[in-house]
């Protein structure tokens, strides 16, 4: 006879480990069943149940990595929890200290419900939430400006620094299965953390890049999850600078010409929002000029966005900061804002190309950038003035730019070392153009590419024709 075991695995979840995962022997044997059946009968107990499991690992961060690691990868790759399993993750130190706070009321669930009632309705329901033993049960409150009756201790400290490993298992994972609707809940869980300050600095870095590398696989994200991406352009420091950069950069590397012609509001829309950002960020760099914290060298890419990370951290950490290393991160915010107008112009030039209607906008913003070359660096006054005559070659700014023309990111780089190679790639493709703008000024490599390029589009019309 064959019997059905799954009710009893649902009543062992339920009924048993839920209120005796304290206990190490048994916390052990249940991770180890767990990982020893992730992938025969266990799956849509763990899908159901990892927030239980997660609550385990919170209370023994260093016992259970490794098995942690296994579990995590199965259910990367399970549909239907991915963004829930991503806040579980970034959630593991707050799910380690109210874990730790609840074991202090031993057994007894009276003391612990009129403790939760006694504290704020906001604050309640965080409880609620983190301590919940089930998945796509509860809907995520959000609790970054809440204080909590705790602080921190050595197993927070330790669940903390578990959160990075596990957060790149789970997008190396998820990325093999993840479909365009659910990078699109990701995408707008991410940047809904980043603004509400619920993202530890040490990991925004690599959540800005998987943002890319989402993009660069969907590119159709510009326009499904077009309200978020265009909010982070229009309040860079309201969000996170660097996310802001690399935002602005994928608008104009994935917009591909086949969503200029079907969704033209949304290039339109795109359009207003960097030209705004653009003159936004020389107004700032005006504003820092006449402060006089802005310097004539440029320190590398890399740098820059190390300096503003390390920034952020120390904002965060503590208000008080000495003035030599604040002198420097002034400097930095500088050199940001210089590369946030370089990568704003090139990403307008882009879409100008593809999209012949939005030239005139898009010249008029130049016209204002090169009317401020006073105040502004030669490198920004030089890009502008070869954007704006590239684009009086309608036809030789489309043959570059009608495609991602670049490297594409690799999610093993950092972002800002990719940012750093197309830019450099883009600056020797226009130097050429820094003179009268004519097609005999463009480099002689890149010539013989376009010539090469404007043939095979020419032989391609003329076989149309035929047929």
């Amino acid at each position: 006879p064959t019997y059905n075991v799954e009710p009893f695995i649902t009543l062992f979840f339920e009924k048993c480990l839920s209120k005796v995962f304290v206990e190490p022997l048994i916390s052990y044997s249940a991770v180890q069943f767990c990982v020893r059946n992730r992938d025969i009968a266990l799956r849509r107990h763990l899908v159901t149940f990892f927030p239980l499991l997660f609550k385990i690992v919170a209370m023994y961060p260093t016992t259970y990595a490794s098995e942690f690691k296994i579990l995590v990868q199965s259910l990367a790759s399970s549909s239907g929890v991915k963004c829930e399993l991503l806040h579980s993750i970034l959630d593991l130190p707050t799910i380690s200290a109210l874990v730790q706070l609840k074991t202090r009321f031993g057994g007894n669930v009276d003391e612990w419900q009129r403790f939760v009632n006694s504290r704020p309705k906001k604050e309640a329901l965080v409880y609620e939430y983190i301590l919940r033993n089930r998945s796509r049960t509860i809907r995520r409150p959000e609790f970054a400006k809440i204080s909590f009756p705790w602080r921190e201790n050595q197993k927070t400290k330790l669940a903390t620094s578990l959160v990075p490993l596990l957060l790149t298992i789970y997008f190396d994972y998820m990325f093999q299965t993840v479909t365009i609707s659910e990078c699109n809940k990701v995408i707008e869980a991410i940047i809904e953390r980043i603004y509400n300050k619920s993202v530890s600095p040490q990991i925004l870095p690599n959540l800005c890049n998987r943002v890319l590398g989402m993009i660069e696989k969907y590119p159709s994200l510009l326009i499904h999850a077009k309200k978020t991406l265009l909010a982070t352009i229009l309040s860079p420091y309201q969000y996170y600078p660097n996310l802001t950069l690399h935002v602005t950069w994928a608008v104009g590397e994935y917009l591909h010409t086949e969503a200029t012609q079907a969704d033209y509001k949304v290039v339109l829309e795109y359009q207003r929002s960097i030209s705004k950002l653009a003159e936004s960020q020389v107004r700032r760099y005006r504003a820092l000029r006449e402060d006089g914290r802005t310097t004539n060298n440029i320190s590398p890419p890399v740098i820059v966005m190390n300096l503003l990370d390390r920034n952020i951290s120390a904002r965060s950490s503590s208000r008080k900061q000495n003035r030599g290393i604040s002198s420097l991160f002034a400097k930095a915010d500088a050199e940001f804002t210089i590369r946030l107008i370089h990568v704003s112009i090139m990403a307008l030039c882009k879409l100008a190309a593809r999209c012949v209607e939005i030239v005139p906008s898009v010249r008029g913003v130049l016209i204002t950038v090169l009317a401020s070359r006073d105040v502004l660096p030669e490198s920004i006054c030089r890009r502008a003035s070869q954007c704006a005559r590239l684009l009086q070659q309608p036809s030789l700014a489309y043959t570059f730019f009608k495609q991602p023309f670049y490297c594409t990111p690799n999610l093993s780089e950092t972002t800002s070392v990719v940012l750093m190679t197309n830019t450099e790639r883009e600056s020797n493709f226009l130097k050429g153009l820094g003179g009268s703008g004519s097609y005999g000024s463009v480099p002689q490599p890149v010539r013989h590419q376009v010539q090469a390029r404007m043939q095979q589009n020419q032989a391609g019309a003329a076989a149309e024709e035929k047929r």
